[in-house]
């Protein structure tokens, strides 16, 4: 029995060795965790743009990890590295931004002249006008004008000499006066306009639109066809005439036309005049050749 007394104080020593040791251990594996949690938390904010803000010792890290590791398509907003390369990216394109402030001002005065339909400002309005960008008085007025005050700008363009005024004028987005009236929906405007003895409705967009494609109603669609009838018709004739006459130099520039070469087709058999090559269904060209002209 006396040889097991000064035993114990040694086991209760070595409990509380060990219980220490445990506690150490443990407690250097909860900081590991809240330095692994650290990491992740200033992770996950560079990787979203949180605007929490980290402490510079994570953001050193997080940017560290970041360089070996594949790039986020993610824009960081709280890295000023990040911004100023958003703000490069962004540069040409301010090359294709919209109208100047006096261009704007200058626009909108035009809007409201046009809207008034006072006869003595619109004049003085197509006179004095300057080449607007990306538009044209004839377009601004087809968007906010009665037809009247379309008539107007279009007579007032034929009778001075100081005015002029472009009836196949593109806008920005390659739109002629006749192509926007369509697309407006505007059938009085596209009668109007189909009356000009310059206007060309066989232009298209720059979608590759025609004022056909883009008609907004039937009845404008219906207003086009019949006048691209009647185009072709009365070239058709002119052109046979010109072919009896052999007026060859006249059809050579006839046939040249921008207009005649969209919506007409040399090799139609409707051109021919001769009857033999008319009941063979040939052409102007098999006309030509068999009269070995």
């Amino acid at each position: 029995m006396a040889s097991l007394t000064p035993d114990r104080p040694s086991h209760k020593r070595s409990k509380s060795a060990l219980a220490l040791s445990l506690l150490h251990r443990d407690k250097s594996k909860a900081d590991g965790k809240d330095d692994n949690l650290s990491d992740t938390a200033s992770e996950a904010g560079s990787e979203s743009g949180s605007p929490i803000t980290v402490s510079p010792s994570h953001s050193f890290r997080s940017s560290r990890k970041t360089r070996t590791t594949a790039v986020s398509p993610v824009a960081n907003t709280s890295s000023p590295l990040t911004t100023n390369t958003s703000r490069d990216i962004l540069l040409p394109h301010s090359e294709n931004a919209g109208p100047s402030i006096e261009q704007s001002v200058k626009t909108f005065k035009l809007f409201e002249v046009l809207r008034s339909g006072n006869e003595v400002a619109v004049a003085n309005a197509v006179k004095n006008s300057e080449k607007l960008q990306g538009t044209s008085i004839l377009h601004l007025a087809i968007q906010c004008a009665d037809p009247k005050v379309i008539e107007q700008i279009i007579n007032v363009a034929k009778s001075s000499l100081e005015a002029t005024v472009d009836v196949n004028a593109r806008d920005k987005d390659g739109n002629t006066p006749l192509n926007l009236a369509a697309l407006l929906g505007r059938p009085t405007t596209v009668r109007l306009l189909l009356g000009h003895k310059d206007i060309d409705d066989s232009l298209a967009n720059y979608q590759g639109k025609t004022a056909l494609d883009s008609a907004r109603t039937p009845e404008i669609s219906e207003q086009l066809q019949l006048a691209r009838s009647m185009y072709i018709d009365a070239k058709i004739k002119e052109i046979q005439s010109l072919v009896r006459d052999a007026k060859y130099e006249e059809l050579e520039n006839l046939l040249e036309d921008s207009k005649v070469e969209s919506v007409l087709d040399i090799n139609s058999g409707e051109l021919a005049t001769e009857v033999h090559t008319v009941q063979t269904g040939g052409t102007l060209l098999h006309q030509a050749a068999r009269s070995r002209d």
